[in-house]
Order: structure tokens, then C-alpha cells, then sequence
């Protein structure tokens, strides 16, 4: 076998339209990539099949995809308001009885109205790539329904695109990308009954973020901490590294 066989290529990306479900999510390219780490993310966290998780923002399932065969049946619930991406995404990248096997509960509500979902409280919740492009009175509604679904022990994950300044537009702003300073999410955050801790997981373009409870400030302040040594000793987490294109092996 030749050197050039041993070499790891990137995947052809194909041209595709904006309202592909991998493409309408983000870049094709990092479709796979952003769902693991949201899937390492939980499981580190301490989400484990028994748990209850909320997927807020669910789209095309790109973080469902893995949880629905992770998580036991019934535990995977998704918010979305467009119907058609979770519909091709279940076609294109599950089956329909596969999808169906495992009872998810998906609500497409665009109000943060979460008195639909039959499961509840929720042990764990993600709202991925949502906060960079809602206006802050969106972001405070969206907190404050989490904030009654919600027990003492569970785990918020969150993003956020950080700025110098912050967006202080009224209206949903997509595919473009609005920005916070941190502390005005922190302040978002805080004001709506949550203890809230900054999180160095990696991601291309956003921050991350941990809320919880107020009981468990020092729980997630402990995670933020480990997540945070992990980054100083392991030169493959940082964002840089998980994006960058794959590398010839020697």
C-alpha cells in the first residue's frame, strides 16, 4: 500500500442548498463534528441513559441523532419550530422506525411554551447555537421556561457568541450570527434564577456556558474547573484543534 493510501483525505463536501437539513443547521463540514461534542459535553456532564434530556433548537437532529440511540427509549425530547428539518433529518440520517422505536417527543412551538411535553422534569438541557441568534427578550424567555421544567440537580448547557457589545436588536436574526458580552449573559442568566459558570469546551465560533439551580453553583463551578485543566494539558481540545482539517499520518 502506497503512502498516499495511508493518508487521511477530507470528505468530498458536496454542493448542497441552504435548505438541505446539514447545511441549514451550519457549515456541511462541521455538521458532524459540533453534534459529538455536544454528545461528549452531556455525557461528561453525567447524562446517562435513564436521564431525561431537552434538546432545545433540535433542528436536524444533529445532537438527536446520537441521543436517540443513546438514551433509553422515551428520554429524548426535542423543541423545534420547523417541522421539516427533524422530517428530513429522520429520513436521511435515522429511520422512520427506528425513530419511532424510540419514542422521542419533539414539540414545534416557536413561543418557548413547554407545558407540551408530557416528560418532565428535565435532568439535562441543551440549547445549542440559539442564543447567537435570538434577541436578549427571547433569551429571557427561553430561561424562564427551562427555569419550571426544571429539578435542584439538573444540568443546562448553553452557547453564546461573545462580542464587545451586545445585540440590542428585537428581532431573530438567522443565518447571521448576534453577539453578547459575556456579562450581559451572565446577568440574562443570573436575573432569571440561575447560578451560571463560563465553560471552555470547544466549538469553532461560540462559548459555552453551564446553568444550574443556584443550589448547584458549586457543582458546576467544579465541572467548569476540570473542563478547564483538561484544556491546559490536552492540546486536541482546543477549538482549533477539533476544526482543523485533517492531517496526513506519518
Amino acid at each position: 500500500m502506497s503512502g498516499t493510501d495511508n493518508k487521511r483525505r477530507q470528505p468530498r463536501i458536496p454542493a448542497l442548498g441552504s435548505h438541505h437539513h446539514r447545511a441549514y443547521v451550519g457549515p456541511y463540514d462541521e455538521y458532524d463534528i459540533k453534534g459529538a461534542l455536544q454528545f461528549s459535553l452531556l455525557t461528561f456532564l453525567g447524562l446517562r441513559e435513564h436521564h431525561r434530556l431537552l434538546d432545545i433548537g433540535c433542528g436536524s437532529l444533529r445532537l438527536g441523532r446520537l441521543m436517540l440511540v443513546y438514551l433509553a427509549a422515551g428520554n429524548y425530547c426535542g423543541l423545534e419550530r420547523n417541522d421539516w428539518l427533524v422530517d428530513d433529518a429522520v429520513a436521511n440520517e435515522l429511520t422512520p422506525c427506528f425513530f419511532e422505536k424510540k419514542h422521542p417527543e419533539i414539540v414545534y412551538d416557536s413561543s418557548w411554551d413547554l407545558s407540551h411535553f408530557a416528560a418532565g422534569p428535565f435532568d439535562y438541557v441543551n440549547i445549542h447555537s440559539i442564543f447567537c441568534h435570538a434577541p436578549s427578550r427571547e433569551i429571557r424567555r427561553c430561561l424562564s421556561a427551562i427555569r419550571r421544567r426544571i429539578h435542584d440537580h439538573t444540568t443546562v448547557s448553553a452557547t453564546f457568541a461573545e462580542g464587545t457589545t451586545s445585540y440590542a436588536g428585537s428581532d431573530w436574526v438567522y443565518p447571521d450570527v448576534v453577539r453578547y458580552e459575556r456579562k450581559s449573559i451572565k446577568e440574562m442568566c443570573r436575573e432569571e434564577g440561575y447560578a451560571v459558570t463560563p465553560l471552555s469546551w470547544a466549538h469553532p465560533k461560540q462559548q459555552w456556558f453551564l446553568l444550574s439551580h443556584p443550589a448547584g453553583a458549586q457543582r458546576i463551578s467544579r465541572v467548569a474547573e476540570v473542563v478547564a485543566a483538561m484544556s491546559e494539558t490536552c492540546p486536541y481540545w482546543s477549538s482549533e484543534s477539533c476544526f482543523s482539517p485533517c492531517q496526513p499520518s506519518n
